[in-house]
């Protein structure tokens, strides 16, 4: 007499998960008993099996409330479990596919930003960008005449890479979110992978946008406010403010301090 009993409340998705509860029971030859109870509505059951099973409940008119106990629905969990077992498998097996996917997204990012801080002059990349955006040439025009040429470059080049690091940020949580996402949709028997790399094109292409919209509206919206200094030696002051950031430049050495 005596020993562990080990009630379940579900099956896990994963065999090794049930056979290691099952292991708490019956330690070093003890006496011990597991037993499991699962519902039409658990995950495992529902997504495998689970239509028909309640297909033969109702036709044999069993009440929802009556427990069953029946080599058919175990031979159909175990069948589920070895299914969903194969599936994560593959995507185990998919994880560098899936880092090259990112990989190739990171490398496209980091060549634009490289190319925005190594460039003296973002015009020619900005200006076919503002019609898109509700602007014409002639309000760049004037908004670099209202902050003065040399801090126009200055604003362009800031504009550029915060809106690309904000925006890149959050793309990764993004993706981060697709990769556990796609794992589900093997179930309607579609290639995680492809799945990955279709929604993950997506996601990039609005990424791009996104960067777009957000450094062109920075430009456009960014005005400077000149605190003249009140002795010589003092360094020129300029703040540069618009709805996305703030920016200190201090001219005298001709750096940007990102506030």
């Amino acid at each position: 007499m005596g020993g562990l009993c080990v009630i379940g409340t579900e099956r896990h998705e994963a065999r090794r998960i049930d056979n290691q509860l099952r292991g708490r029971a019956g330690r070093q030859g003890d006496p011990g008993e597991t037993q499991f109870f699962v519902s039409l509505e658990d995950d495992v059951i529902r997504i495998f099996g689970g239509d028909r099973i309640k297909t033969l409940m109702e036709r044999f008119n069993i009440d929802e409330d009556t427990p069953i106990e029946n080599a058919l629905i175990s031979r159909s969990i175990e069948s589920a479990q070895s299914k969903i077992e194969g599936f994560n498998f593959d995507s185990r097996k998919h994880v560098l596919e899936y880092d090259d996917v990112l990989n190739k997204q990171r490398n496209a990012i980091y060549s634009k930003r490289d190319e925005i801080l190594g460039r003296e002059n973002l015009r020619d990349m900005i200006v076919p960008l503002l019609s898109k955006y509700g602007y014409s040439e002639d309000d760049y025009n004037r908004k670099e005449k209202e902050v003065g040429e040399e801090n126009m470059r200055q604003i362009e080049k800031i504009a550029g890479i915060r809106a690309i690091d904000s925006i890149w940020i959050e793309h990764l949580e993004n993706m981060e979110s697709l990769k556990d996402s796609v794992r589900l949709r093997a179930y309607g028997q579609r290639d995680p992978l492809i799945e990955y790399k279709k929604e993950g094109h997506r996601l990039f292409k609005e990424l791009l946008e996104n960067c777009e919209r957000n450094m062109v509206e920075s430009i456009m919206k960014a005005t400077i406010n000149i605190q003249p200094p009140s002795k010589p030696e003092e360094y020129v002051f300029v703040l540069i403010e618009s709805s996305y950031y703030q920016i200190l430049l201090y001219n005298h050495y001709k750096q940007l301090f990102v506030s």
